[in-house]
């Protein structure tokens, strides 16, 4: 993980539209959601909760007989992670603990559908972890699977650490990068290059670097970002010292398409706000890996504007016909 870089995005000096879809930023100042995570607010470090849980799910996972790879796990805590518990709200986790493995594949399917319609981009950068999820049927031993991960992940506390709804709360631990860490071998990271930055050595990082003259809209660029936690620590500091991150735009790029998944899924949870890019390419393969990011942004938002449009005279069409639902054939 590099450290991250304040730039125009190398070779793209234009700005991208400005859209503020529903649920994207906070909806209150930066310095209040601070206030809102005072310290001890959790029953231990988010560090430590999250390394808890993580740990918890690996073991789940492995104890299955599921025999797919890491995008099945990684993808039940990222749509465990979308979700918000709202403090005055219903038991978010005990209503999903009640499910069966089969309303819990339903469920999941319509988180995603969900997050498409609100961020189109974000979901179609989060495909490696939520493919899974678009196979007519699972199988018995998949969603079994899926079942004993989501049980492990909530009874461990992972809406404590990823479902409030005041955004520095929710930002304070990488949980996916702790649970992909966890559930690759030392030698399986290795093979692909990845190294994760220490979260204390992030903020250390973000601390000692990040300038207190920031123009709004200018970007943070990480070209290894891994998923996301040395952004997540900058995203953090901006709300400490009175920003709000939804103001500035975020580049993530890694190699792996996990990685570069889970950077899509925390520009959400993180609430970085209506200006990312996600990437995945070899930055010493390739110079300006956002390029693609950006065509794939404008393709994504042009399929849900069709989408709208195709839905919406249908809408209307039906308001006119007769209810049929209760006419009697006599």
């Amino acid at each position: 993980m590099s450290q991250p870089r304040s730039s125009c995005i190398p070779g793209h000096g234009e700005r991208l539209p400005h859209t503020s879809p529903a649920g994207c930023g906070p909806t209150r100042s930066a310095s209040a959601a601070v206030e809102d995570a005072a310290p001890g607010s959790l029953p231990q470090s988010p560090d430590h909760l999250a390394m808890s849980i993580c740990q918890k799910v690996a073991g789940a996972w492995h104890g299955s007989r599921d025999q797919g790879g890491a995008e099945v796990p990684v993808g039940v805590v990222a749509s465990l992670a979308l979700l918000e518990q709202p403090e005055d709200g219903p038991d978010v986790t005990a209503r999903l603990l009640r499910f069966s493995p089969h309303q819990l594949v339903a469920h999941y399917r319509r988180v995603w559908a969900m997050l498409w319609l609100i961020r189109p981009e974000l979901a179609g950068w989060a495909r490696p972890v939520r493919s899974w999820l678009e196979q007519s049927e699972l199988g018995r031993e998949r969603a079994d699977a899926v079942h004993a991960v989501t049980q492990a992940a909530l009874r461990a506390g992972l809406l404590d650490v990823t479902g409030s709804v005041a955004p520095y709360r929710r930002s304070q631990v990488d949980v996916l990068g702790v649970l992909l860490r966890e559930l690759r071998s030392v030698g399986a990271s290795q093979a692909i290059g990845e190294f994760h930055t220490p979260p204390d050595a992030s903020d250390l990082m973000v601390r000692l670097t990040l300038e207190d003259e920031l123009r709004p809209e200018q970007w943070f660029d990480d070209p290894t970002a891994g998923t996301g936690g040395l952004l997540r620590a900058t995203a953090q500091r901006l709300r400490e010292t009175g920003r709000d991150p939804g103001d500035f735009g975020w580049a993530l790029n890694d190699v792996d398409p996990i990685a570069s998944a889970c950077c899509a899924v925390n520009a959400y949870l993180w609430r970085l706000g209506p200006r990312v890019l996600v990437a995945c390419s070899d930055v010493l393969e390739q110079s300006d890996p956002y390029a693609q990011a950006l065509e794939e942004r404008a393709a994504a938002f042009a399929r849900r504007a069709a989408l709208i449009s195709t839905v919406e005279p249908l809408a209307m069409l039906q308001k006119q016909l007769p209810d049929v639902s209760s006419m009697r054939s006599d």
